[in-house]
């Protein structure tokens, strides 16, 4: 096994080191608390939350404003932000709640299981193109139910700094979770070799294509954005098919979807590739855009606002 290989396969989820936190935030993070609960119960009280941190909260008010600007292109201000605002903190919640419910995630149904058992036979690898949307971790949970290993991009390296409160817990008790699945962390920093080896050796990775970007500019949600190249790149450097993998709430329940390979015409280059990922992700997101987390509006404002 090569050095990539070997960086991989490291397991460091349970070396985070959280910042103290209150009671009630280590009451909430407690799972087997939320099964006392139905679902359908715990998403309505869920979102009644989210209803009155949109009412008392300016802070979480704002950022959710703000938010709404960028993904609607509705200007700041108007009774349209404001609704989608609301909507955006209510999902939110309900996707909170829905986080600490693994055993759900598990058993949640998962379109196109079957392509993407046939795209890996191909034995090329497989990449999972991926967005900050819908209960996106909890789609790994039901992939490692049909039995698939995925390496993600991504993750919580134990040296950085971690947020205060649930939040910091929250992200400790994910990466674990996805560790204890039997999938693999790819930190970030140095993390395209490791990929490509992954790939290579006919693994399965899964990039956040809605991340910060560079000089590559394509289009998403109507709008001119800047994307990172790595995922393209990889695809061409590789051959490893490109195949749209995302999550949905759904009520109080999930469903996780991979769609087709990516129809990418012989001699595609990165500009092209990601053009049909903005076509194919907007396509996606657009239907349920509150579900969008704020990494697609941060997208969008690093990129500028521009109407199409």
């Amino acid at each position: 096994m090569n050095e990539y290989l070997k960086r991989a396969e490291s397991t460091r989820a349970q070396e985070i080191v959280t910042r103290p936190d209150g009671l009630v935030s280590r009451l909430y993070g407690l799972p087997a608390l939320h099964r006392l609960l139905p679902a359908l119960l715990a998403v309505r009280l869920a979102k009644l939350r989210g209803s009155l941190e949109w009412r008392l909260i300016r802070s979480r008010r704002d950022q959710a404003r703000q938010i709404a600007v960028a993904l609607t292109g509705e200007p700041e201000g108007s009774e349209a932000v404001a609704r989608f605002g609301r909507k955006y903190r209510q999902e939110k919640a309900m996707q909170s709640e829905l986080s600490l419910r693994p055993w759900m995630a598990r058993k949640m149904p998962v379109e196109g299981a079957a392509g993407l058992r046939k795209a890996i036979a191909s034995g090329r690898g497989v990449l999972l193109a991926g967005m900050h949307f819908g209960p996106m971790l909890s789609l790994h949970h039901a992939l490692a139910h049909h039995g698939f290993k995925v390496y993600l991009s991504g993750g919580h390296p134990p040296e950085e700094w971690m947020p205060d409160g649930f939040s910091g817990r929250w992200v400790k008790m994910q990466n674990i979770w996805i560790e204890e699945l039997g999938h693999r962390w790819v930190h970030l920093g140095g993390s395209y070799p490791v990929l490509r080896a992954v790939l290579e050796d006919g693994g399965v990775c899964w990039l956040a294509w809605d991340t910060k970007g560079s000089d590559l500019e394509t289009t998403y949600l109507g709008r001119t954005v800047r994307v990172p190249p790595g995922l393209a790149r990889l695809h061409l450097e590789t051959g490893a098919p490109i195949l749209p993998a995302v999550s949905f709430r759904e009520g109080s329940k999930m469903r996780g979807f991979v769609g087709p390979p990516l129809n990418v015409p012989k001699g595609g280059d990165e500009v092209l590739i990601n053009r049909i990922l903005g076509e194919t992700m907007s396509a996606i997101v657009r239907p349920r855009l509150a579900q969008a987390h704020f990494q697609s509006a941060q997208l969008i404002e690093r990129g500028g606002l521009v109407k199409q």
